[in-house]
């Protein structure tokens, strides 16, 4: 009986692991950051208390001069993110290279990417970023350059 007692009270009082469901994967459409539209999909690959490092890989484009539904540029965008923050709210900074594909021409674009990005959690699954995205190296003379950008997606 007193073994019992002593097992209830260290089972009771003793280490508790709670499993938290960690959201590793974001898909979003991203409006700006060097095309007019793209799709992406981000995976969160390091988490820790105040910091994570994300991947993410995309799809875009740009237009055509004169025909909406021609595309000037077909765009697939990879990149590498730092993010610092607190719970939901992170800083981000880091790198996008850019593959652009356009007839016989193909070139690349580095990008650097700063700006703002709020995750949510199992409540709410919102993406949403905010960045800035200059042109730090092209292989190209890209007449297209639009730095700003915003991300709005859905986080499982």
């Amino acid at each position: 009986m007193l073994l019992l007692m002593i097992f209830g009270f260290t089972k009771s009082f003793g280490q508790h692991i709670d499993t938290v469901k960690v959201i590793k994967n974001s898909v979003y459409f991203n409006f700006g950051d060097q095309m007019i539209f793209s799709l992406r999909y981000d995976r969160t690959l390091i988490t820790k208390k105040h910091y994570s490092f994300t991947s993410n890989v995309g799809y875009g484009f740009i237009p055509g001069d004169n025909e909406p539904v021609e595309h000037r540029h077909r765009i697939i965008v990879m990149g590498l993110h730092n993010l610092i923050g607190y719970k939901n709210f992170y800083l981000q900074f880091g790198l996008e290279p850019a593959l652009y594909f356009n007839g016989n021409t193909t070139f690349i674009n580095i990008n650097g990417s700063f700006g703002f990005r709020y995750q949510g959690g199992e409540d709410t699954r919102l993406f949403l970023q905010i960045t800035y995205n200059p042109i730090l190296f092209t292989t190209h003379n890209n007449i297209f350059d639009l730095p700003i950008g915003v991300g709005l997606g859905y986080r499982w």
